[in-house]
């Protein structure tokens, strides 16, 4: 663990943390706990402030090694991916890694190499070597992914903008890629008569509300018409932005600035570049 102002030396250090390659680790959003994955097939979960000993260990959290790690936006959950294919959601408040709260054996068609939870923590994104984008519902179960896009390439980083409404990922053929990943809901109206607060709204990231209604009054309170309020689901059928030579090679990990005007990406050519998202 780095002090962000001063890099010279490790305040905290844990040597062997792991016994072998750790591949992923994650703060919990309120920086008191770290999670670790790694070649081991193991979930270690830390107190941030003191690195003696892990505060619980999922010895066999994975069959295989576990590349990505990721929390929920309240804390209370660890989403984790790996080479068995597999997506598991673990029990962050209790600290119970017995057993998964939630999971997809296969989740991908090979194996996973990255997953985000969206920062509302309804959906989980993972992205795999079988060149597919899956979105899933962390609310209820993973039965079925509720979207996915085949890319040309193996998807080995993805990331949420801070709003939830685009995905980036980042994959084998150097490409980035940037997504829509909002649900657009607006009002739509019958008659030209309808009020201002039923025209069409812009795109929003809200939870459904097909069956709502508006009713649109006259002057005198009768109702003249009524306004529809109407969902359109995501759309992966391409991606919003696109750069095919982000890097010379495979791009090992994205991310966007808390703000969303900025995406950065670090690769396989050892480069460190940061885009414009806007």
């Amino acid at each position: 663990v780095w002090d962000a102002s001063d890099l010279s030396s490790p305040p905290l250090e844990k040597p062997n943390a792991h016994s072998s390659a750790i591949y992923s680790v994650a703060y919990s959003p309120d920086g008191s706990r770290i999670a670790t994955v790694g070649d081991d097939g193991a979930l270690r979960v830390w107190d941030a402030s003191d690195l003696a000993s892990p505060l619980v260990v999922g010895v066999d959290a994975h069959t295989s090694a576990i590349y990505s790690v990721s929390f929920s936006v309240d804390g209370c959950r660890l989403a984790t991916v790996g080479d068995d294919r597999a997506l598991r959601v673990w029990d962050a408040a209790s600290l119970d890694l017995a057993s998964p709260l939630m999971e997809r054996a296969d989740a991908h068609g090979a194996r996973v190499r990255a997953v985000a939870f969206s920062p509302d923590g309804t959906r989980i994104a993972t992205g795999g070597t079988d060149r597919a984008l899956r979105v899933w519902d962390a609310a209820s179960d993973l039965s079925s992914p509720l979207m996915e896009r085949a890319t040309t390439s193996g998807i080995y980083s993805v990331a949420y903008s801070p709003d939830g409404t685009r995905i980036v990922t980042g994959g084998g053929d150097g490409a980035l890629r940037v997504w829509d990943a909002a649900s657009c809901c607006r009002f739509v109206y019958p008659t030209s008569y309808c009020s201002p607060r039923c025209k069409e709204t812009e795109c929003t990231n809200k939870v459904q509300q097909d069956n709502c209604r508006a009713e649109t009054l006259d002057d005198f309170g009768d109702v003249t018409s009524r306004c529809r309020w109407t969902c359109d689901e995501p759309d992966l059928s391409s991606p919003l932005l696109e750069r095919l030579d982000a890097q010379i090679e495979l791009i090992h990990s994205v991310a966007y600035s808390p703000d969303g005007t900025r995406i950065v990406t670090g690769g396989g050519d050892g480069a460190l570049r940061v885009w414009d998202a806007a």
